[in-house]
């Protein structure tokens, strides 16, 4: 956890200003750095504020060894070019990711300097639960039609 702006790294950019808190920051050594988080449960949703955009940033997710999805800066910036602009809108944002496959683990990673985050959130999205609000409507609109054609 670092706070500030040095020539490695860069606050992520909030609404005004920079932020001002402690954020993650995945700088260069010898040619690139991450940064791996172990979860104690599984999960399929994932949010990060991903400060100044690049190139050269990775996002990875792993259940057990296993890679289930990978995002790069360029990916998430698209349509607008991910420059690390520490502070323009384009490349300074809260990103979701929602449905991911089952999860345990991240890695940040970068080539270059550097891979700033904050604000990470993980939790399960209730798939189950939504199934069984469609199925409960999809009964309820069959009765209803039942009823209407007596």
């Amino acid at each position: 956890m670092v706070s500030g702006t040095t020539g490695l790294y860069a606050a992520p950019f909030g609404v005004f200003a920079p932020d001002a808190t402690n954020y993650v920051t995945v700088p260069k050594t010898d040619g690139s750095g991450s940064y791996t988080a172990t979860l104690g449960a599984n999960y399929n949703y994932f949010g990060i504020w991903w400060g100044s955009i690049d190139t050269y940033n990775t996002l990875s997710f792993y259940n057990g060894a296993d890679s289930v999805a990978s995002f790069t800066g360029s990916s998430i910036a698209d349509p607008y070019p991910a420059n690390g602009d520490q502070t323009s809108f384009d490349t300074n944002f809260y990103v979701n990711f929602l449905d991911l496959p089952s999860f345990n683990s991240f890695t940040m990673t970068s080539t270059n300097y550097a891979f700033e985050a904050d604000n990470i959130a993980v939790g399960q999205v209730p798939e189950p639960a939504t199934m069984l609000l469609l199925g409960l409507g999809l009964i309820g609109l069959a009765g209803a039609r039942r009823k209407f054609k007596k």
